[in-house]
């Protein structure tokens, strides 16, 4: 007996162990809940407590600690609660609850998650914010700054309409063009290449403040690449200063607009004499001007210009050779829903200092620009140009034209008449004449003219549109006339039956010019073929075959289609 109570004290006391679990999870059921929102459980769980860390216990695990105490001085609720319990088989319930699992360590959730307490969080499941790499402020910029310089360097009417140029921004430094047009060209193209060289420098300014965590403003601190980046972008603004500053010594004499003109002054005068000979005639209203502002192209009546974003090409007039180098077709252009076709014409000079440009132009314009021109324009073998939309259009009709079906025309009838004389002594001869001058010769004549049996003469335009009429109603559809209907006599000459009936075959009932003829057979197919051509212009009998008449009877109009011969 006093060996047995030492084993009756400790089944006790795992009894009791056991009892005091189940009350846990009893008390853990019947706590209250409490609600916390998503953004506050998120905080929550980014900050949990560590396994085996002590916090201050909350309102829940207060009420355990003294309900605990309630049940003896043995039991430690506090300590249960805020430490992780180390690995433990599975214990069963002997009040017939669900089994509890300590086989892993039990993760305590944040302070005051309610029904979430037991939850194991995973930074998996809740998104980090980033939204992938497109939300980053960094690609995001790039992207942006991407197309406004894009957009800024070749300029699209968008921007132009909206003022975004170097013309507009700087109008008041640069002057009116139509004023001076060579100073103003000089301060345009240098401004341009300082503005365009500044690009790089405003995109590294620009991701100081877009990713502000790489610390570009810090040279030394930042990434060798954007440091090889910012070296760049300052070099390039220097580069163009210094140009520009070359350029702008003596008086902008040094810059290659002037250069050029310094080839055409005379031996006493110098390129501003010649500047001012291309500033009176840009002023003329009756100048050629033409192309986008990035490439136009301006013919003076001494001078051939092409303004481009950076340099002026001049050319004098009486120098150039022009040679139309390539043609291209384009089934829209941008200004409306017609095709167009570019030209791109070689202006080279007599002067070899003088450096040849390329100009393009629309083939509408081809002709104007001729006008304009002293010097002839050559063309290559394999260029056509359509200097008009009728000579596109004529274009377009032949290649369609060549494909269509071919259609034969029908050959003339040539007569060979022998004329034999009663007196054997006359030779008898052979005469030859076209049918259609059969009828006048008939009408000279006094003896009869006999034919051969075989020999059918067309004597007029309408008898071969009947021999064609005919041919073409044989491989139409055939009417079948009900057995109950007679077939009268032909209306139209009265010797032979009706052969055809009207019906309408073309195209569907609803569709066409054609309509239904609800008229009976009363026609033979010779009359009808005489009444189609009779309502026919016999100025034009390339339209016969195609043209619509009415029904002699009903006045449905109909096409030889719509002609079907009687079975």
């Amino acid at each position: 007996m006093v060996a047995a109570e030492p084993a009756v004290a400790q089944e006790s006391r795992a009894l009791l162990r056991t009892r005091l679990g189940c009350a846990e999870i009893r008390a853990r059921e019947l706590l209250p809940r409490v609600s916390v929102s998503p953004a506050e459980q998120w905080d929550r769980v980014q900050h949990r407590p560590q396994a085996g860390r002590v916090e201050e216990p909350n309102p829940r695990e207060n009420w355990l600690a003294k309900w605990g105490r309630t049940r003896g001085p043995g039991t430690s609720f506090p300590k249960i609660l805020r430490e992780t319990p180390p690995p433990r088989g599975r214990r069963e319930c002997p009040e017939g609850r669900d089994s509890v699992s300590q086989s892993a360590p039990r993760h305590r959730a944040p302070t005051g998650l309610g029904r979430c307490a037991g939850w194991r969080a995973s930074p998996g499941r809740f998104p980090r914010g980033d939204g992938g790499a497109m939300d980053s402020p960094e690609v995001t910029f790039t992207l942006a700054y991407l197309v406004f310089a894009v957009c800024f360097v070749f300029t699209p009417t968008e921007f132009h309409s909206a003022g975004l140029t170097v013309q507009n921004l700087l109008s008041g430094w640069l002057g009116s063009e139509d004023a001076a047009f060579v100073p103003y060209h000089l301060r345009r193209t240098a401004a341009t290449l300082l503005c365009h060289s500044l690009l790089p420098l405003g995109y590294y300014v620009g991701m100081c403040f877009a990713a502000s965590e790489k610390q570009l403003y810090y040279p030394s601190q930042t990434p060798e690449t954007w440091r090889a980046f910012l070296l760049l972008a300052l070099m390039l603004p220097a580069i163009a200063c210094t140009l520009i500053y070359y350029w702008s010594r003596d008086r902008w004499a040094r810059h290659p607009l002037a250069r050029t003109l310094a080839l055409y002054a005379l031996p006493r005068s110098g390129w501003r004499a010649v500047a001012s000979s291309v500033n009176t005639e840009f002023r003329r209203i009756d100048k050629f001007a033409t192309g986008v502002p990035g490439a136009r192209v301006i013919v003076t009546d001494t001078w051939v210009m092409k303004v481009t974003t950076y340099r002026v090409h001049v050319a004098q007039q009486q120098d150039v050779h022009l040679t139309v180098t390539e043609s291209q077709q384009h089934d829209l252009s941008p200004d409306s829903n017609l095709p167009v076709q570019l030209l791109t014409i070689r202006v080279a000079s007599a002067n070899p200092a003088v450096q040849a440009f390329d100009i393009r132009l629309n083939s509408t314009e081809y002709g104007e620009l001729c006008e304009k021109l002293r010097a002839p324009i050559r063309s290559a073998a394999n260029v056509v140009i359509h200097q008009s939309l009728g000579d596109l259009f004529l274009e377009t009709f032949a290649s369609l034209v060549e494909v269509n079906p071919a259609y034969s025309v029908p050959s003339s009838q040539l007569l060979t008449i022998r004329v034999a004389s009663a007196n054997p002594a006359v030779q008898a001869f052979d005469i030859r004449l076209n049918s259609t001058e059969y009828g006048e010769l008939c009408e000279k004549l006094r003896a009869p003219i006999r034919s051969a049996a075989n020999v059918v003469i067309h004597q007029s335009l309408g008898d071969l549109f009947l021999e064609t009429f005919a041919s073409l109603v044989e491989v139409n559809p055939a009417y079948s006339v009900p057995s109950s209907q007679d077939l009268e006599a032909c209306i139209g000459c009265m010797q032979t039956r009706a052969s055809v009936k009207l019906v309408k075959t073309c195209q569907a009932a609803a569709e066409g010019e054609c309509q239904q003829c609800y008229c009976r057979p009363m026609w033979c197919l010779t009359c009808m073929g005489k009444w189609f051509a009779s309502r026919q212009d016999p100025q034009r009998p390339d339209t016969w075959l195609a043209s619509r008449v009415p029904c002699p009877t009903c006045r449905a109009r109909f096409c030889i289609l719509d002609v079907c011969a009687v079975r």
